[in-house]
Parts: C-alpha cells; structure tokens; sequence
C-alpha cells in the first residue's frame, strides 16, 4: 500500500508546455487523486485496525469484539472492492493514453500493478 502511494505520488504528473501539470493517465487527474486517496486512506485504516487489534484482548464486553471485528472485515471487503475499482480506472486510463512522450512509463506500470497487488492484501 505505501508503494503504491509512493510510486504513483512521486510519479504521478508531467509537465505540459504551458508548465501546467497533468496526470499521466490520460491527463484525468480524477484517476489520480482517486489512486492517492485510496492509498492514503487504506493506509490510516491500517493503522486505526492495528490499534484496535491490539485493544481487542484488552475488551472485557464479547458484543464491543464482535463490532470490532465485523468493522474490521467490513471495511476490509469495501476496500478490496476499492482498489479492484482503483485497478480498473488505472488500466483503463493507461491504455488510453496515447503520447507518452515524457511520461515515466515504468512508475505508471507498477502503479497500476501494485494496486492489482493491495486488492489480494485487503482479502
């Protein structure tokens, strides 16, 4: 998850000739802010779940665990569907794009891979 919001972050934008930046899936900065934004927030969840995983022992009430972990398998599976769509949009935009001149085509490839990747660690 934090390579896919490295990699796509870093890389995300080209410069036009007007000194505009673009994103580099076929200049649609929804793909781009969505593909960030989904990285940043499955990343906070990670750390919310994490946190609650470790105060689960620590719940004396069985029904405070069990909504504990049904938020937790909830949000994992609204999430998986998430990066399946962050997936699609992606490849989608990618195979749109046609001047890829001055795009760094390796980091738009392992952006999209990375995000096919985070679908199977959200499962």
């Amino acid at each position: 998850m934090q390579v896919t919001v490295k990699t796509f972050s870093s890389k995300q934008s080209k410069h036009s000739p007007q000194n505009k930046e673009h994103c580099v899936f076929n200049e649609k900065d929804s793909a781009c802010h969505y593909a960030v934004g989904t990285g940043v927030v499955a990343f906070l969840a990670c750390f919310f779940f994490l946190l609650l995983d470790a105060y689960l022992p620590l719940m004396s009430n069985a029904k405070e665990r069990k909504y504990a972990v049904m938020a937790d398998l909830g949000f994992s599976g609204v999430w998986t569907f998430l990066w399946f769509v962050c997936f699609c949009l992606l490849a989608s935009q990618w195979s749109r794009t046609l001047d890829v001149r001055g795009i760094p085509q390796d980091a738009a490839r392992a952006t999209i891979a990375f995000s096919f990747f985070s679908i199977a660690t959200w499962v």
